[in-house]
Parts: C-alpha cells; sequence; structure tokens
C-alpha cells in the first residue's frame, strides 16, 4: 500500500496528507492615514507673507502682517527669518506713519529685532542692513539734527558698511542707497554730495529699475542745483509698471513722489 509513505511525508513537510491548499488569510485593512500636523505659527506667518508685502500700502495690511509674525516670534524668539520679516513691515510703516510720534515707535521696535538678529545671525546681513534702515526711519522721524547730537549718525553709518561688506547688492543695492542717502541728508557740515553721488551710483549698477534708487539720485541732482540731471531719473520712476516690479507699494510710492517733483521743478 502507499498511503503510509505519502501520509509520513506530507507529516514532515507540516502539511495535511492528502488534503487541498490551506485557504489564504483574510486581508487585514489598511492602516486609517495619519491626519497632516497643523502648521505652526511660523509657517502660517511665512506663508502669509508674500500677499501682504505686495499690498502692504493698503489700510491695515501692515498692522495685520506685524501682528501674525509677532505671534510666530512669541514661539519661536530666535528664527531669523521672521526676525527680519517683521523688520521690513516696521520699516514701511515708520517710513509712512502719519505723525512723527508713531513714525519713530515703529523704527524704534524695527531696530530693537535687528538688534536681536545681529546677535542670533551676527554672519549674515539682515541685522546690520534692517539695524541701518530703521535707525534712518527713526532718525528721520525725531530729526535728523536730533538724531547726530544723539550719535545715531555713527550707528547708522556703522551697520551700513558692515552690510556693504558682507553683500552690497542685497536689495537692489538697499546698503549702497542706504549709505547714499545718509550722506545727502547729514546737516551741514557733514553733508558730503560726492560721498552721496558715489554710492548711489553703485546702487543703481545693483539697482537700476529700483524706484527708490532712481528717486534718491533725483533729489541728490536736484538739491545740488541740476535740475536738468534730475528729470531723466525722475521719468524712468514714472516708467515703471508697479505690477511687474516686484514691489507695487514701493512703486507707487515714488512714482507719486516723482510726479510731485517734476511738477515743483516745472512750477
Amino acid at each position: 500500500m502507499t498511503t503510509l509513505p505519502i501520509l509520513a511525508f506530507a507529516l514532515v513537510l507540516g502539511q495535511p496528507a492528502l488534503a487541498q491548499d490551506a485557504a489564504e488569510p483574510a486581508a487585514e485593512e489598511p492602516a486609517a492615514a495619519e491626519p497632516a500636523p497643523e502648521p505652526t505659527a511660523a509657517e502660517k506667518a511665512l506663508a502669509a507673507v508674500p500677499g501682504l508685502y505686495a499690498t502692504r500700502d493698503r489700510a491695515g495690511v501692515g498692522a495685520k502682517a506685524i501682528a501674525l509674525l509677532d505671534a510666530a516670534i512669541a514661539e519661536e524668539p530666535d528664527n531669523v527669518e521672521l526676525r527680519w520679516q517683521v523688520a521690513r513691515f516696521l520699516y514701511w510703516e515708520a517710513d509712512n506713519a502719519s505723525s512723527s510720534d508713531a513714525g519713530a515707535a515703529y523704527a524704534k521696535t524695527c531696530w530693537d529685532h535687528a538688534e536681536h538678529l545681529k546677535t542670533i545671525a551676527p554672519g549674515q546681513i539682515h541685522g546690520h542692513y534692517w539695524a541701518m534702515a530703521c535707525i534712518g526711519a527713526y532718525s528721520e522721524n525725531m530729526g535728523i539734527v536730533t538724531a547726530v547730537k544723539q550719535g545715531l549718525a555713527g550707528k547708522f553709518e556703522e551697520n551700513g558698511l558692515k552690510a556693504v561688506s558682507i553683500n552690497p547688492s542685497h536689495d537692489h543695492g538697499g546698503p549702497l542707497r542706504g549709505l547714499g542717502r545718509f550722506h545727502d541728508q547729514l546737516p551741514w557740515p557733514l553733508r558730503d554730495a560726492d560721498k552721496s553721488r558715489e554710492y548711489l551710483e553703485r546702487a543703481l549698477k545693483a539697482g537700476p529699475e529700483h524706484a527708490r534708487n532712481l528717486y534718491f539720485m533725483a533729489d541728490l541732482e536736484v538739491e545740488e542745483g541740476n535740475e536738468d540731471a534730475a528729470r531723466p531719473y525722475l521719468e524712468r520712476v514714472l516708467a515703471l509698471t508697479p505690477a511687474g516690479s516686484g514691489n507695487p507699494p514701493e512703486v507707487r510710492k515714488f512714482q507719486a513722489k516723482a510726479k510731485a517733483m517734476l511738477a515743483e521743478l516745472d512750477s
């Protein structure tokens, strides 16, 4: 008989003798997908920043952006990007404030953020650049002569030169633009038109279509009595397209100023 050998062989293999294959086990239910993590306050704020910055000349937009970024900074106080982003919104508010007191307050808060940036990221440009910019805005709001008496001119120039040493082309020649304007706006006998021109020409090479670069050069020419030389710069400002500039609020602001300056030259 052949049944016994077959049975023994089947037992060695651990299979039932003369039986069909065992049924397949039931498939397991797939695990439920994990819910996406809630965005952090920093992620929410930084996602909103581009749209807010592009419309910051509308009423309430700057305040909204500052509030969002402040909330995120409360959770991540050493986040470099949050700090420099809030600094540039504060600078805009300081530069466009309805009163000198409000402008000085915005500028001082901006300056505080810049000083913190210099502590947490000393090798990066952001702290030095925004310190320069916001010291300038603070000085303009409190009065240039008063600022010079308080020693702010030295602090402005120190930060500006440091920013230039890191990256003179940052923000379309921003460090160079700042130093150019600084040497133009200082009171006599500190004002130096030659230094102002040198820095502004370098800024224009870095950002030839930047509205502020063009306007500052035009303003220098007017102050130096070169009205005919100022006109082409003002006309270039007016030829800019806000929507295509990458910075519509800046273009709109300086187009209004250029129109006013041309009207004054024509009067």
